[in-house]
């Protein structure tokens, strides 16, 4: 009962406290112009805390909401460009501040030591600077600590890995004066194996993390941490580390080959649907590996064959259950293809694991027919789920009738798809 006492209190005191009180790391800075400016740009009063990220979102993602936006901000930069030129919409608007990282002074020494402007101004026209701040905005307060004691580090950042490190910014954390990495302390040989750099060493550590692969690895790095870790358990595997370091390692080319077109200091907002870190998230897990039906065989020919399957083909194939697929694999096999097909490829995997998870091997044919007629059918398959039905031979039966419908043509097949639209209605 005390301790429900002291709680409500506590509660009281936080509600009552001023919205202003400073927060250690932080200062208010004041947006030049005042909520007439605040509004311009799209942001809401209650935005305040995070006005910095939403701002370098929308600002630096693709998108008609994110030009407008940008448009906006250049528009205001400009007019205060201009000596003598007052803020723009309206001079007597209530002024309101936002919540920035660390110091003014480190962030006018970071855009330009001679530059005595408006702070706000500057901090939005930077892209570079405007992205470290947003990511130092979102990390831990043990980075923002180091950061405040090696500037030098800051301004490395600002000016080789901006959008680096705001991938990883949420996911970088030091305890005890070394790096705490993904997976804990058991996985510290894994990740100064794939970085180079010693994580009792920090500044050393994020240098090389956020400068390899032109940004992969802090993705990968970020991609991890966010896991759970039993599904970090499931990607690097049982002892000994040579053997883990293996599977990480497998997994990271994925990550290093999912876009040719990889651009992340370009484009830091922008991904593909299904790239390795959807896969190897989102994929369900059961039982320290890939939930069922998991066998190799059966989706390379899925894969393979795409929707090339009839019970006569079928003759003499069969899923090798005692091979399980891996989630790097898996991604690897998703992320390796055209953007259509990675989507295709993601979906079937996801509809098998929700729609057969308890299909055996004797079930093996219904399942491959039915998935393989995944792409084509997709509407049918969907609505038959829809109806709960878990029995994979339905689910195959359905997709042979579909084909049959398209052998035919004309009168035939209109009435045809008529009646078998209705059967499967009733």
């Amino acid at each position: 009962m005390a301790l429900s006492r002291l709680l409500i209190v506590a509660l009281l005191v936080l509600a009552s406290a001023d919205e202003r009180t400073p927060v250690p790391g932080f200062f208010d800075l004041p947006v030049t112009g005042g909520t007439a400016t605040f509004e311009m740009l799209g942001l809401r009063p209650e935005e305040r805390g995070s006005a910095i990220a939403v701002l370098a979102r929308s600002m630096f993602s693709q998108g008609g909401s994110a030009a407008e936006r940008a448009a906006s901000a250049r528009r205001f930069i400009t007019s205060l460009s201009v000596p003598g030129n007052p803020p723009p919409e309206d001079v007597d608007s209530p002024p309101i501040t936002i919540a920035v990282p660390l110091t003014a002074d480190t962030w006018r020494d970071l855009l330009a030591p001679q530059n005595k402007g408006d702070l706000f101004a500057l901090l939005i026209s930077n892209r570079p600077v405007l992205l470290v701040c947003a990511g130092t905005l979102n990390t831990d307060a043990s980075i923002r600590s180091l950061f405040d004691r090696d500037r030098g580090l800051l301004r490395w950042i600002a000016k080789t890995a901006p959008a680096a490190f705001w991938v990883s910014a949420r996911s970088l954390e030091i305890d005890n004066d070394k790096v705490a990495v993904p997976g804990g302390p058991a996985m510290e040989p894994i990740w100064e194996a794939l970085t180079g750099g010693k994580v009792t060493r920090p500044a050393e550590f994020l240098r090389a993390l956020l400068s390899r692969d032109g940004g992969r690895l802090a993705w990968f790095y970020d991609a991890m941490a966010v896991m759970p870790a039993s599904r970090q358990a499931v990607i690097v595997g049982a002892p000994p580390a040579g053997l883990q370091l293996e599977h990480t390692r497998a997994l990271y080319q994925t990550f290093r080959s999912a876009d040719s077109n990889w651009r992340l200091e370009d484009h830091p907002f922008l991904r593909n649907m299904t790239d390795p870190s959807i896969v190897t998230s989102q994929v369900a897990l059961e039982g320290g590996g890939v939930a069922p039906p998991n066998a190799v065989q059966l989706w390379e020919h899925l894969f393979d064959r795409g929707n090339d399957f009839s019970r006569r083909a079928m003759v003499g194939i069969r899923a090798d259950e005692a091979a399980p697929v891996t989630l790097a694999w898996l991604a690897q096999q998703v992320a390796s293809v055209s953007a259509k097909e990675r989507r295709d490829r993601y979906e079937m995997v996801r509809f098998a694991q929700s729609v057969f998870p308890n299909a055996g091997a004797g079930d093996s044919t219904d399942v491959m027919i039915a998935l393989g007629g995944y792409r084509r059918y997709r509407a049918l398959l969907l609505a038959v789920d829809r109806m709960e039905i878990a029995t994979p031979r339905v689910y195959s039966r359905v997709v042979e009738a579909a084909r049959r419908l398209d052998t035919l043509s004309g009168r035939d097949r209109k009435h045809a798809v008529i009646a078998f639209q209705a059967s499967v209605a009733i």
